[in-house]
């Protein structure tokens, strides 16, 4: 028998499916712009050399993942195929709301030709992945206290990356990269019957230059931009529903949202990326033993939905070739939250990391990493909100 949904709380997610695009009493609001960078909850990162060094290898030379890291430190001398994937935690966010708990797979894929003074990249990224579930109650006409019955809210969101990469070192003390790419975004909702899915387009550039001003001492220095991408959630729902869902009028206006009859109806989004400055410092006192820090700079668009302060993040990195065919890394860094919530203090978190790498034989070599915000939370909170990403790699050269 065919239900219809009369109220569903909804979360702080969901509810701009129906509330921002303006599907309300007819009148639309366009288009809504959604900051799709959420910093921490779409906890994963790209590299697993340098973020088992805490995020901190900037200004390190031939980095795997270097034409996201940093494409100037690309030079190589050898062809070599390199990919990671990589596994989240699931965390609870803004209470009940299930997110990630996601296989990456792949995480970073690419092949590295060397010419000459010049090497060249091309691969994939798995720029960004984010989704969430969250339980509701279901209420109809004849039950409007609820059936007792529950549906389910989901969100998932990706960014895939396209690249290529190129890089010039003239010399050992300067060398210039850029990584130019499309990214491909899609974006899909559902909840009960009704669901939303749109995609759309967007370039990728990344800029970077690494000096070696002093033997023991190396400089990097990066710039990320992603083009804001537009696109339409199309709206499609499995049966003719002729539904009012109520809401708070003190939060939400004063019309109602009716959700009634609609097939392919399209409504316009904006995908909101920040411009990222990245500088970061190599000391190296011994061949066997590598120090690293980094800033990191997020800056907002004033035309953006996110109204807060700019981001900046630290990160501090340490590696140890115990062996000629072992390494071992520790780090730190931080993540800060990218609007503000209720207990957003929770999302300012600071993460510990540590991996390994090892090199099998002459043309293998595999890395594996784990990053954890547990063991630096304050203790008040529960260990629920709090994230693990674990990620592996391998790597061939010849």
């Amino acid at each position: 028998m065919r239900k219809k949904i009369l109220v569903l709380i909804l979360s702080w997610g969901f509810f701009l499916l129906y509330q921002n695009t303006g599907y309300s009493q007819g009148t639309r609001q366009f288009p809504s712009r959604y900051p799709t960078w959420i910093s921490n909850v779409s906890f994963m990162k790209v590299g697993i050399d340098n973020w088992a060094a805490g995020g901190a290898m900037l200004a390190d030379a031939k980095l795997s993942t270097s034409p996201f890291t940093n494409p100037a430190a690309l030079a190589v001398d050898k062809f070599g195929l390199y990919t990671e994937f990589g596994k989240t935690s699931t965390l609870e966010w803004l209470e009940d709301i299930k997110v990630n708990g996601q296989y990456v797979l792949p995480a970073f894929a690419a092949v590295v030709f060397p010419l000459k003074n010049f090497t060249l990249s091309l691969g994939y990224m798995n720029y960004y992945q984010f989704q969430y579930k969250i339980r509701m109650a279901v209420y109809t006409i004849a039950n409007p206290e609820g059936t007792g019955e529950y549906t389910e809210a989901k969100r998932n969101i990706k960014l895939h990356s396209f690249f290529s990469a190129l890089s010039y070192a003239p010399d050992d003390k300067i060398s210039l990269g850029l990584t130019a790419g499309l990214n491909y975004f899609t974006h899909d909702d559902k909840i009960a019957t009704i669901t939303a899915a749109g995609d759309g387009f967007g370039l990728l550039v990344i800029a970077g230059l690494l000096i070696k001003p002093f033997p023991k001492i190396s400089l990097g220095y990066n710039l990320k931009y992603l083009t804001d991408i537009k696109y339409d959630m199309i709206l499609r729902s499995t049966e003719n529903l002729n539904t009012v869902i109520h809401h708070d009028p003190e939060i939400y206006g004063n019309n109602d949202i009716i959700i009634g009859q609609l097939f392919d109806e399209h409504f316009p989004y904006i995908a909101e990326f920040p411009f990222v400055f990245e500088t970061g410092l190599k000391y190296q006192p011994f061949s066997t033993l590598s120090f690293y820090g980094k800033v990191e700079m997020q800056k907002w668009s004033s035309s953006s939905s996110y109204d807060g302060e700019d981001i900046i993040n630290y990160h501090l990195g340490l590696k140890v070739d115990a062996l000629k065919w072992l390494s071992l890394s520790f780090g730190y860094f931080t993540q800060d939250r990218l609007f503000y919530f209720p207990e957003a203090e929770l999302y300012d978190q600071k993460f510990l990391s540590t991996g390994i790498r090892m090199q099998i034989n002459e043309s293998f070599a595999i890395s594996a990493c784990i990053l954890d915000s547990h063991l630096l939370k304050e203790k008040k909170y529960p260990d629920k909100y709090f994230q693990t990403y674990v990620a592996a790699g391998v790597s061939y050269a010849r």
